[in-house]
């Protein structure tokens, strides 16, 4: 039986739900996100105008 978990996103005004049916927890799912996430403001801000 797998972790279950929802990865929720908000883009241009609107909201895109994922649904995960393994692997939602911290190490994994949590991980992975904060990892996409860039440090730098300004790629940050350009990862996000297109």
């Amino acid at each position: 039986m797998g972790t279950r978990g929802l990865e929720i996103v908000r883009f241009r005004k609107r909201y895109y739900i994922r649904r995960h049916q393994y692997d939602s927890y911290f190490e994994g799912l949590g991980a992975k996100i904060v990892a996409s996430i860039p440090s730098d403001p300004e790629e940050y801000q350009m990862a996000h105008t297109t």
